[in-house]
């Protein structure tokens, strides 16, 4: 089965919600109007915010279902379309959630992640979630992360263990780190014969300056499309045909695995499928 999926580029530049919310409707527009056959949208972390310490997300923060779910849903239902695209969540009083949430063409949040490996600087501002999040479609399963979720193995490899079709990993990627972008991102599709779309900002805030370079692979790691610092989107066209191919014929990894010896001693929380 096939899969039409963009992924936006979006310029760092801050505004209010209500700009951004304008913004993303602009991209959805122009993505549709461009590409009838598109599917899946997929927006940066933290796009409906903007991704710069100097917010204080505790006052930006919503509950699922609040205002920005509302706007986003009749977009949906509008366009026909799925909606990946990244907020602050609120946690009952405490820091809040980075999160990001899957809607289907219906207008329905079907499944949100909170980032699981926050960097640093981020623990400051958020509460790490504490589950993995996959999503199943009738084109195939997704399996979800957030940014630094990239530079740790075992996330993506414990969605492909859960048999998904895609990984999805919207971003806030600073420079001069993108080498280190590009190569957490291409490793995880390959490592997990599993197709990858992550999406970046790109240009400047008061904190950040992004580096770019969105991408989406293929099962076999190959770069299937990319943009370097432009604002632009992506497109690809996915196919669990060719996964499966590929699966098969070389990229057998998983089916191959030896969990008997990767087993590790009492102190690891997870200890024989984390590997």
């Amino acid at each position: 089965m096939k899969i039409y999926v963009a992924a936006v580029q979006m310029s760092a530049t801050p505004f209010k919600k209500a700009e951004k919310w304008r913004q993303m409707a602009q991209w959805i527009k122009k993505i549709k109007q461009a590409r009838p056959s598109v599917q899946l949208i997929i927006f940066p972390e933290l796009a409906v915010t903007g991704y710069d310490f100097q917010l204080c997300y505790r006052d930006l923060a919503e509950e699922r279902h609040g205002e920005t779910y509302q706007f986003f849903s009749q977009l949906a239902q509008q366009y026909g379309i799925y909606l990946v695209y990244g907020n602050v969540e609120q946690n009952q009083g405490k820091s809040p959630f980075n999160t990001i949430y899957f809607m289907n063409p219906q207008g329905q949040v079907t499944q949100s992640y909170h980032k699981t490996h926050l960097t640093s600087l981020e623990r400051s501002h958020f509460t790490a979630g504490d589950a993995l999040q996959t999503v199943e479609t009738e084109w195939g399963k997704v399996g979800l992360l957030i940014c630094w979720d990239l530079a740790f193995p075992e996330v993506a490899r414990s969605h492909a263990l859960d048999g998904v079709d895609l990984l999805i990993a919207p971003a806030a990627w600073e420079k001069p780190y993108l080498d280190s972008y590009v190569k957490f991102s291409m490793a995880r599709a390959l490592d997990n014969a599993t197709p990858l779309v992550t999406c970046n900002y790109i240009g400047k805030n008061h904190s950040f300056d992004f580096t770019g370079g969105s991408r989406i692979f293929d099962a076999t790691g190959t770069e299937m499309v990319s943009l370097v610092d432009e604002e632009d989107y992506l497109y690809a066209e996915i196919d669990s045909t060719q996964t499966n191919k590929a699966r098969q014929e070389f990229y057998t990894m998983l089916m191959e695995r030896k969990p008997e010896l990767y087993k590790r001693g009492d102190n690891d929380a997870k200890s024989d499928q984390d590997c």
